[in-house]
């Protein structure tokens, strides 16, 4: 966030500004000793400022830095890095010299592999957090052209039926048993009759939804979970499969090395494979693992670093207090054939 001042004084944070750049913005949100402000015009722009790749950058919450290029963008975390560790660890920054630079993703749009998107009656799309509004999207440059695709058929769904109680809906692409290209879809449905959630799914609604969506696409994978009204989380505790496919991985290459992850719903998995390879590599280059070298991988999460780190290792424990993640990982292991990886 950009921070300025008004004309009053009074401390200003405005999303979406560039330093040295004079704008015209409407307070969203005041509190005791700042204010915080939307962009409505850039009266003087910076020389960095750039034209954003999506249509809804202005709009959309998702996004917070598409005024910038891709290489500026990178510049500026890198300073933003450096100046958290001049404040908050200045010895480890001495001990170190020097922070290195960003390592960038060689594809800065549609890197994304999964995407979640609200809906209310017949308009899908992600919500601006400053006020609270849900802000129509077409198309996410961002996102994976099979996203974009499997959000074209939703909206068109939605736009005649939009009694379904689907509150949200999030996609991962990935691929079946078979290797052929499929999308997890985890549907969310509001409960709004009882405060406590007793597997109330499937449903008339989730029926309706998922015999429609199976149709154009028969190879993905759908599960449904419930929230109340008073649940603030887009999504519940409990998942329930409803069809399609009953098998779903997520394959990512580190280095020459060539994995696939067990994808349970709800599991976290990097939304950026690409960069994800390149972030284990490093990981494998700074701890130099060797196979003698017994590694125990906390919060291993969907396991990517554990079957990573396997690969070279003698032996991996991945350690992660989610279930159903500990049970997916142990699918991955065995479908990469590393015997020397366990999960508890």
């Amino acid at each position: 966030k950009g921070v300025a001042r008004t004309d009053s004084g009074v401390v200003a944070f405005i999303p979406k500004t560039l330093p040295g750049e004079e704008v015209r913005a409407t307070t969203v949100k005041s509190k005791k000793r700042f204010i915080e402000m939307r962009l409505q015009e850039v009266v003087r722009a910076s020389s960095q400022r750039v034209d954003a790749a999506c249509p809804h950058f202005h709009d959309c919450g998702g996004c917070q830095l598409q005024m910038l290029s891709y290489q500026d963008q990178l510049a500026l975390k890198h300073d933003l890095l450096m100046d958290q560790f001049k404040r908050n660890a200045p010895q480890i920054l001495e001990e170190l010299g020097t922070i290195p630079p960003v390592i960038g993703t060689q594809s800065p749009l549609a890197y994304r592999n999964r995407s979640a998107f609200h809906v209310d009656g017949s308009t899908i799309g992600f919500v601006d957090p400053l006020i609270e509004q849900l802000i129509p999207i077409d198309r996410c440059p961002c996102a994976d052209d099979t996203i974009n695709e499997r959000l074209a058929a939703a909206r068109q769904f939605f736009a005649e039926y939009t009694n379904t109680g689907v509150t949200d809906f999030s996609l991962q692409v990935g691929e079946d048993a078979n290797g052929t290209a499929s999308v997890q879809w985890i549907l969310v449905f509001l409960d709004r009759e009882t405060g406590e959630v007793k597997a109330p799914l499937p449903n008339a609604n989730s029926e309706l939804v998922t015999k429609h969506l199976t149709q154009l696409f028969p190879t993905d994978l759908f599960y449904g979970t419930m929230k109340t009204e008073e649940r603030k989380s887009s999504f519940g505790d409990q998942f329930f499969y409803l069809g399609g496919g009953h098998q779903f991985f997520v394959p990512f290459s580190v280095a020459d090395d060539a994995f696939k992850l067990a994808i349970e719903p709800g599991s976290f998995v990097q939304m950026d494979l690409q960069q994800a390879g390149v972030l284990y590599q490093d990981a494998r280059k700074q701890l130099s693992v060797e196979s003698s070298d017994d590694v125990v991988d906390f919060y291993s999460g969907s396991g990517g670093l554990s079957v990573a780190l396997a690969k070279q290792a003698n032996t991996v424990v991945g350690v992660e207090l989610s279930k159903e993640a500990v049970t997916a990982c142990e699918q991955s292991a065995a479908l990469n054939q590393q015997e020397n990886l366990t999960f508890r």
